[in-house]
């Protein structure tokens, strides 16, 4: 009987503690939930907003809503920047009142500022629904500043950000990226710059060098190039109509970059243009078509694709790539010594006709082969600097255990080369699987360590002379050498 009781008596504390959380701390939840939705300022859905406008004296703006993104309407017709459009309106809907200073149809409103507000922010949403928020210049004694929304009779305290908000100019909500288009849908581009004129094309989902169909290329890095290319950005937008192009270097332009999207990629004119120069204090600026701009442009962006050369795109990996095989044997011949290794059955790399003092090393060995295997070709070289291998001194060849080249390697002393403008600490390289010399970055064939493969054996200590018959342990020291230990006197 007193089991049961006890039973009954914890279901009825269960029971409490269950009405507890859901009538009570679900309630007071919900309430606050309300509380908080009811101190927002506009009450509208982010989702449903199609404009936002900035109503003052001078310098409106009107920002619109449209199926492929927001746009700027007033002072300007232009495209808006959809991210930072975005923003704004998060931070307006997200917006509440801290509380309300005054409310009655009494108030005053030039004691709050609020007959003549620096600017009038308002929302529209997709149901033609619009809310407008008067801001004052004038802000309480905690720095927060006085709001009126629509015609109500209450006057608000706002945040601090209002007063940022209030100083927004249309180009804070420009589009700064110069090409408006989708670079997915590009499918040519033509690129001149100082390192020659090129034409990419895509041709059966790769990309093609239309002048060296034959040439294998890096689809990554083109894909790379053309998105910097949507990523060129404007610092600033000059006046097309009034700038005369031979103060910025316009009027012969030393880069021309011309893309064709899908629709225009068949025919020669292009979908979108750019024409760049670099001024004398190293500006770069650009004349845009598509829309007409005239821009000084950003240099992180623009500089990359000034340097686009089309050997950069060409595939690094395609001089190393091994014939069908095991590697079983490495020779190496240098100007400092000759080497081969041959692989033992248990995996291990033993001397095969290297200098008789030397042993193998294994880490250096496992370290030689993956570099090679990883290898990707530093500088593709034109044909005039081709020229410059002539003969290498450094051949490295990896076989298969019946001796066939798997990949021979050829490399000169290092030199100095410019390339691509800057001046480079290289060696010339031909390989077995590569018809053309190329450059390899010095540093980076050095650390293959190559001749460290093999290094001289350790020399053992020599052993202690045994002492003449009928000799003092003295006549085991040499003269003047001082005995130690328990030969010490």
């Amino acid at each position: 009987m007193k089991n049961k009781s006890t039973l009954v008596l914890l279901g009825v504390v269960v029971l409490l503690g269950l009405y507890t959380y859901f009538f009570e701390f679900k309630k007071k939840e919900a309430d606050e939930k309300v509380k908080t939705e009811q101190s927002k300022i506009y009450q509208l859905e982010k989702d449903q907003i199609v404009s936002f406008e900035i109503a003052r004296e001078n310098d409106p703006i009107l920002v619109t809503k449209a199926t492929d993104g927001w746009n700027l309407e007033k002072p300007i017709h232009d495209a808006a920047a959809n991210e930072m459009a975005d923003q704004f309106v998060t931070e307006l809907i997200d917006d509440k009142s801290n509380r309300v200073a005054k409310e009655g149809a009494d108030i005053n409103w030039a004691d709050y500022g609020l007959d003549k507000p620096l600017a009038t922010f308002i929302l529209k949403n997709n149901a033609g629904k619009s809310v407008a928020i008067k801001v004052s210049a004038q802000k309480d004694f905690e720095g927060n500043y006085f709001l009126r929304k629509d015609d109500e009779n209450k006057v608000l305290v706002g945040s601090g950000l209002w007063l940022g908000r209030t100083g927004k100019t249309f180009s804070d909500f420009r589009e700064k990226k110069v090409f408006r288009k989708k670079t997915a849908d590009v499918d040519k581009v033509t690129i001149k710059n100082s390192q020659g004129e090129f034409t990419l094309v895509m041709k059966d989902t790769q990309w093609i060098n239309e002048k060296h169909p034959d040439w294998k290329l890096d689809q990554t890095k083109v894909r790379e190039a053309i998105t910097g290319i949507g990523n060129m950005k404007a610092l600033e937008f000059l006046d097309p109509s009034t700038t005369d192009k031979k103060t910025f270097g316009l009027a012969s332009p030393t880069g021309h970059v011309s893309l064709f999207l899908k629709e225009a990629a068949q025919t020669n004119k292009p979908t979108w243009t750019v024409q760049i120069a670099k001024s004398k204090d190293n500006i770069f600026y650009g004349l845009v078509s598509e829309p007409n701009l005239v821009v000084k442009l950003d240099g992180f962006e623009t500089g990359k694709v000034m340097n686009l050369s089309e050997n950069g795109f060409r595939d690094g990996k395609l001089p190393f790539v091994l014939a069908a095989g095991d590697i079983k044997k490495i020779e190496y011949k240098g100007p400092r010594h000759d080497l081969a290794l041959q692989q033992e059955a248990g995996g291990n790399w033993k001397i095969d006709k290297s200098p008789p003092e030397h042993e193998s090393q294994q880490a250096k060995v496992v370290n030689l082969l993956t570099k090679v295997r990883e290898a990707q070709v530093s500088h593709y070289l034109d044909s005039k600097t081709q020229n410059l291998f002539k003969s290498a001194d450094r051949h490295l060849r990896l076989m298969s255990a019946d001796g066939k080249d798997l990949l021979g390697l050829d490399w000169t002393a290092p030199i100095k080369l410019k390339l691509n403008g800057v001046d480079a600490n290289v060696v010339l390289m031909k390989t077995t699987a590569f018809a053309e010399p190329f450059a390899m970055d010095e540093g980076t064939v050095k650390a293959w360590d190559v001749e460290q493969i093999t290094q001289a054996k350790a020399e053992k200590p020599a052993a202690a002379a045994e002492p003449p018959p009928g000799g003092s342990p003295e006549a085991t020291h040499p003269a003047g050498a001082t005995p130690t230990g328990k030969d010490a006197p």
